[in-house]
């Protein structure tokens, strides 16, 4: 902390606190390796999670979980290559149900927080990996460069791994310097987001009320690999 990162003084209606730009940068960097959690669908315990997660995730190095109010859990990684397997490696699911994954973000709040986003791997094939990152904010948030993208080793199947909004629809195509390129996604299952299940749209769930509030599923890829998946 230097001088003039934290300012504060009284008025009539109460303390006032300002903080700078670069110490809230600071406080930001710390929970850089955080991810937040939550089960779609189903409460899950503190330790039931905690005992699962490493071999869901198959870690390398131990994590630290926190729980929130609304069933939500941070869970803070001491390993990068840990905390981006979990990020981008998924569909998870646990007990029959998703297991939402999201980076981070400042400003989170888990009473008021909804779930609208999964990441997924992305591919524009033919599209050169010097345009990929031009066009990807137009799909979804960057969060993840594929190797082979990063060292221009495989450009016409460029791959980037996005936080897609599943509140709204999923984007087929991309117009890029007068050629239109096909989008393809990667393992995105059936999401029920009324239930939390996997394996039906939100349409075909028994327990659908319709609400303008819950975003609709998204049409299956593929579903989960099995080592992905953990049962009862």
């Amino acid at each position: 902390e230097q001088e003039g990162d934290i300012i504060s003084y009284l008025t009539p209606e109460g303390p006032v606190v300002k903080i700078s730009n670069r110490y809230r940068d600071m406080l930001h960097k710390r929970w850089e390796n955080t991810l937040i959690v939550k089960l779609w669908g189903r409460n899950i315990g503190y330790r039931t999670l905690c005992n699962r997660l490493p071999n869901l995730w198959q870690l390398k190095e131990s994590v630290r979980v926190e729980d929130l109010e609304n069933n939500f859990y941070f869970v803070r990684f001491q390993s990068r290559h840990d905390y981006m397997k979990a990020l981008t490696d998924g569909p998870w699911i646990v007990l029959g149900h998703y297991l939402t994954v999201e980076p981070w973000r400042p400003q989170f709040n888990p009473i008021t927080h909804k779930v609208t986003s999964i990441v997924a791997w992305v591919q524009i094939p033919n599209l050169s990996s010097e345009l990929l990152q031009a066009v990807c904010n137009e799909i979804g948030r960057l969060v993840r460069l594929d190797h082979n993208t990063e060292e221009a080793l495989r450009g016409r199947y460029a791959r980037v791994a996005l936080e897609i909004d599943l509140s709204k629809p999923l984007q087929s195509q991309v117009f890029v310097d007068n050629t239109w390129y096909n989008i393809s996604y990667e393992n995105i299952p059936d999401i029920c987001f009324e239930c939390g299940l996997v394996g039906h749209v939100l349409s075909a769930c028994p327990q659908h009320v319709q609400s303008s509030m819950t975003p609709d599923a998204v049409q299956v890829n593929s579903l989960p690999t099995v080592n992905q998946q953990i049962e009862d």
